[in-house]
This record gives C-alpha cells, sequence and structure tokens, in this order.
C-alpha cells in the first residue's frame, strides 16, 4: 500500500488506509470491497487532486475490457444503453470509459464506493446485453442454415 505524502491529499490519504491502493503515475488505482459477478474485486482508478480540488473515478474501461476478455461485444445499440443506464447511475461512458463527475477531494471514498457499486451494476448489463446479442446471431445462423435452398 502507497501512502500519499501531501498534506493536502490526507482525504486520498484515508481512501489508500481504507483499500488496498497504488499510484501509478498521476492517478491512484484502488481495489474496492466491491465484488463482481466473477468473484473479482471491482478496481477503480482516481485522478485528481493534488493541485485540483477535484478527483473523478474512472473504470479506466474495464467493463469493456471484461466483456472482450470473455469474447463479447457491444454493437452501437448496446453501447447506447450501457451509456443510458451509466447516466442514471450518475456516471458517464466517454470512448468506452465510465467516469464519474468531478468530486471535492473530501468526498473521494464515498465516490469510489458509489462508482465502485454502480460499475459492478452497469457490467452485469452489459454482459446481458452481449449476451442476448450472441443468442440472436445464434438464432440466425440455426435459421439460415435450415432455410430451404432456393437452387433445390
Amino acid at each position: 500500500m502507497t501512502e500519499i505524502v501531501t498534506p493536502r491529499d490526507d482525504v486520498l490519504t484515508d481512501l489508500c488506509r481504507r483499500n488496498p491502493a497504488e499510484i501509478v503515475g498521476d492517478v491512484i488505482v484502488v481495489r474496492t470491497d466491491v465484488l463482481l459477478a466473477s468473484g473479482d474485486q471491482c478496481v477503480v482508478v482516481v485522478e485528481g487532486g493534488g493541485a485540483s480540488d477535484r478527483v473523478t473515478v474512472s473504470d479506466a474501461g474495464g467493463v469493456l475490457i471484461s466483456l472482450a476478455e470473455a469474447g463479447f461485444e457491444l454493437c452501437d445499440r448496446g453501447y447506447a444503453r450501457i451509456g443510458r443506464a451509466a447516466r442514471k447511475s450518475g456516471l458517464h461512458l466517454v470512448n468506452g470509459v465510465l467516469r464519474s463527475r468531478p468530486y471535492a477531494v473530501s468526498e473521494a471514498p464515498q465516490a469510489v464506493v458509489s462508482a465502485a457499486n454502480a460499475m459492478r451494476h452497469i457490467l452485469v448489463l452489459a454482459f446481458d446485453i452481449a449476451r442476448g446479442r450472441e443468442k440472436s446471431r445464434y438464432r440466425e445462423r440455426i435459421e439460415k442454415q435450415l432455410a430451404p435452398s432456393p437452387h433445390g
């Protein structure tokens, strides 16, 4: 566990004490207590703080990476559905990254928990959407193979 040494960031230091966290460049990578369906802990990235009085929390593309690792992809409609679900949960989906609104540094611990819970929900939805699309594709392939040939 890495300590943040600047006194201005005492709230972020507290965040690191509550959860396994590591400073990587200009961000803090936090392993939360929120469990994903796979049993893995939800990992978020906290950006900002320091000279700024605001922080944001993101999944660094984790939801879409999880889908890709499982062999799934989202169509444009599925991506749009994920974006709508993100907005309802207080997040934004931009270029494949779920990101929170800016929070005051003092709200960082709550922002991490809130974002991680929303990301877990959105990941489940993303898998449901991708599985539905995969079932539809499978049905189409079967119907195509079973259709009578026009050439007799």
